[in-house]
């Protein structure tokens, strides 16, 4: 890779993760700033749910809107709409009610800019090699985990230093000026999808019609589907079976720190080593996952174990997500990019609000329930990428030796 190539995706990455701060603090700083606002902590909870709700509905049509329009707009106009909604949020008085509070969750989580997947949609442009495009590809992965271990933290801290309607303009803010910032780099301004405006993509229905109909892209989005009801049911066992004899949580914090502490490492390590992306990999990949969540349940019995098991069942994420976006970028032409990404995030998204919500009715009957949903969840993405499993069509997999030429992500017909 090129010295400026290798600096222009330095700067992409870094402003993209600056700009995607915000999104690890909200779903946190919503929750808080509901019970304060709505006066329960069920005020927040379905606050934080209709921005999960609202994220998960919104992430497709922003796809297609930057696949058609370009990523500038449409990064633009998201960004305007999430923030002035996170003000709007901020202003709410004291005993508004709740179906307000709701509706500028789900306000705010339509308006998501796809910062992610415009990112992993503008990579192979830049780089072509595959092993270096896999390596990337982990590199995102384990940096996000950086936002999703700092953001709750930033998140109640700054709520506790001020107040919770602080952190929601601190948020709008940041994503405002960090979007702008990542728009400024040219390789995302409008114009650098000149087939779509031969050949536009399909919208609504059609849209949805078509991406069901690509079996590659669906055996990744159902994947990533059930990955997201094991995170959320992970969070939710986490702090069930952290409470402490007061009800207090204390720990729970610490030990979600450890769950992504362990995706940021083994991310760190794969994207050192960068093995080439396919379909075994992967299932081994879902396998580590599986097996380790499914781990935590008998593990949380003591808080120690519960800690080690965390660690190593995150080990598996951040290769996951890198595995599966080098898959899903395989899986459907350039031109429609940034949708096969917004499809996975969307699927991670809700399967993430489905997981939380089936743990937290679990975990009143007993909190080790949630964790076991986790794992099981885990052996679901098993048998869906066996069921899904088409090595015609998606295992293609690039063996790069010296001499060889390299095809780019972009032959692969959808």
């Amino acid at each position: 890779m090129a010295r400026a190539d290798a600096t222009r995706v330095g700067r992409l990455l870094a402003t993209s993760l600056v700009a995607r701060l915000p999104q690890a603090m909200l779903g946190i700083a919503l929750l808080v700033h509901g019970e304060a606002v709505g006066g329960s902590l069920a005020a927040g909870g379905l606050a934080a749910g209709g921005f999960a709700l609202g994220v998960g509905l919104g992430g497709p049509w922003w796809g297609r809107r930057a696949d058609r329009l370009g990523a500038a707009r449409t990064l633009l106009a998201s960004a305007s709409l999430q923030a002035t909604a996170l003000l709007l949020t901020a202003l709410l008085p004291v005993g508004s009610p709740v179906w307000i509070l709701v509706a500028c969750g789900v306000a705010a989580g339509l308006a998501t800019p796809p910062l992610g997947p415009c990112l992993r949609a503008v990579l192979p442009r830049l780089l072509r090699d595959p092993r270096v495009l896999q390596r990337a590809y982990g590199a995102e992965a384990s940096a996000l985990e950086l936002t999703f271990i700092a953001g709750p933290a930033i998140a109640l801290g700054l709520a506790a230093a001020t107040s919770t309607a602080v952190v929601l303009v601190m948020c709008a803010l940041v994503l405002a000026s960090a979007t702008a910032a990542y728009v400024a780099q040219s390789v995302v301004r409008p114009g650098d999808l000149p087939v779509l405006r031969q050949q536009p993509a399909p919208s609504g229905w059609a849209a949805l019609r078509s991406g069901l109909r690509n079996r590659r892209l669906l055996a990744m989005t159902s994947v990533m589907g059930l990955v997201g009801v094991s995170f959320g049911a992970t969070e939710v066992g986490v702090i069930a079976a952290s409470a402490d004899g007061s009800g207090s949580h204390g720990a729970a914090g610490l030990l979600l720190a450890l769950w992504g502490g362990g995706s940021l490492v083994a991310g760190a390590v794969f994207t050192w080593r960068s093995p080439r992306a396919s379909l075994r990999l992967l299932s081994g990949l879902l396998c580590t996952f599986a097996l380790g969540h499914l781990a935590l349940a008998p593990a949380a019995a003591d808080v120690r174990l519960l800690a080690v098991g965390l660690v190593l069942a995150g080990a598996a994420i951040a290769p996951t997500f890198a595995t599966v976006h080098a898959l899903a970028g395989r899986a459907v032409r350039e031109a429609r990019a940034t949708e096969a990404f917004s499809w996975v995030a969307t699927a991670t998204s809700i399967g993430s609000a489905v997981g939380a919500a089936l743990g937290g009715v679990l975990s009143q009957a007993h909190a080790t329930l949630a964790l076991t949903l986790a794992g099981a969840a885990g052996l679901g993405t098993i048998a869906v990428l066996r069921l899904g499993r088409d090595r015609d069509e998606l295992d293609v997999v690039v063996r790069v030796h010296e001499g060889d030429t390299v095809p780019l992500p972009s032959a692969v017909p959808a």
